[in-house]
């Protein structure tokens, strides 16, 4: 079992018990899922590079990633109806708990930018302006290119702003 499963288990939930006045065990948050997106005008302009989008998910998650279309022709943005526009991967129970203990440790350290995050009622979005901080990434350094972006979503199933920005600073998320 993860350390951090057990983290959560054993210390958050009796934490929030006590700290944030839970009357019924089932009122008790749990993480849902982890969504990772990459969406790039690279992927416009030539639908072949989503291939390389595809093998990054693939490598850093260990899951085939989606890949997303366009729903709704955008002018402004030079985006017709159908048109491959990103990939997207969704983590649940033991793969959220392998990726969430990568990103605590290695990775949210490593970043230089650490501004880039909101806080909504039940998820926790954070940028990463690098995917090259991954370990699993190094070897290839050369073969994929530089600068891709990802957005990660870390959601619970709750709607209480002041219990989920309790439950993501007890993780140690960067939260304000």
């Amino acid at each position: 079992m993860n350390h951090l499963k057990l983290w959560y288990n054993n210390i958050i939930k009796i934490d929030s018990i006590y700290k944030m006045n839970i009357s019924n065990s089932l009122q008790l948050p749990k993480l849902e899922s982890i969504a990772i997106n990459i969406c790039s005008q690279s992927i416009i302009d030539e639908p072949k590079s989503i291939l390389y989008y595809i093998m990054i998910l693939k490598l850093i998650t260990n899951q085939n990633p989606t890949v997303c279309k366009a729903k709704k022709s955008v002018a402004l943005f030079k985006i017709r109806k159908g048109v491959l526009i990103g990939t997207k991967v969704t983590l649940r129970n033991n793969s959220l708990y392998d990726f969430l203990n990568l990103f605590l440790f290695l990775i949210i350290p490593n970043l230089k930018d650490t501004r880039s995050y909101t806080l909504d009622k039940g998820s926790f979005s954070i940028g990463v302006k690098d995917l090259l901080v991954f370990p699993q990434l190094t070897k290839y350094y050369d073969k994929f290119p530089k600068n891709i972006t990802a957005i990660v979503n870390l959601n619970i199933d709750t709607k209480n702003r002041n219990l989920s920005k309790f439950i993501f600073s007890s993780m140690q998320l960067p939260i304000k």
